[in-house]
């Protein structure tokens, strides 16, 4: 079971890569959870007919909806992080069966490393070997891996253009002149960076 952030959803979304997202995280149907907020914020978001049309069909019927949390006195001991963040938490945390977190929020993943450091239950599952923590930048570094450089910039490109994403990372590591190189070193930087803080993301495939 991995479980994804609002955030993440709502930028593949917007860069209509829905699909490439599910085939590359390989769970089986109905194995990741999404928050029960995400189809209404999404289309708060976007307002955008097409795109949530394109949501449902690419992802929505292979996904379940996160059940609320049973461990309300957990839930409401986890401070500094939105809603949404915390309940994230609070499930991986309750849940031994959730194997994977994927979250695009800096903030939230500090947060959480901070908290590891003094909750023994959060420590122990988010650094546990059976649980794979992704971020925005590390699946990214994956799809062009998989998918190729050119399909993914021009979907990342043509979002920005379109207005659909606002990314500081993705807008300096994609666009009409950038180049895979160029690419692969910011995203890997980033991830880099990141884990000297959080000390828990999953490395990258060449590292």
């Amino acid at each position: 079971m991995i479980l994804i952030d609002n955030d993440v959803l709502f930028k593949f979304a917007a860069c209509d890569l829905l699909t490439e997202l599910s085939e590359f995280i390989r769970v089986p149907p109905k194995q990741a959870m999404v928050l029960p907020s995400f189809v209404y914020m999404a289309k708060k978001k976007f307002g955008n007919d097409h795109i949530i049309q394109k949501v449902k069909a690419d992802f929505l019927d292979n996904v379940r909806v996160m059940p609320e949390v049973s461990d309300t006195h957990l839930l409401h001991s986890i401070d500094g992080l939105d809603v949404g963040e915390r309940q994230l938490l609070a499930y991986l945390v309750e849940n031994e069966e959730v194997s994977g977190l994927l979250t695009g929020d800096k903030r939230a993943l500090t947060k959480i490393a901070e908290y590891s450091q003094h909750l023994d239950r959060v420590k122990t599952r988010i650094c546990s070997p059976s649980v794979t923590v992704n971020c925005l930048e590390s699946i990214f570094f994956g799809l062009i891996n998989n998918y190729g450089f050119e399909l993914i910039n021009e979907k990342v490109t043509r979002a920005i253009n379109d207005g659909l994403l606002e990314d500081k990372v993705l807008k300096i590591t994609f666009g009409i002149d950038r180049q895979q190189s160029h690419a692969v070193e910011s995203l890997q930087s980033y991830v880099r960076d990141l884990n000297k803080v959080v000390g828990f993301i999953s490395k990258l495939s060449n590292e």
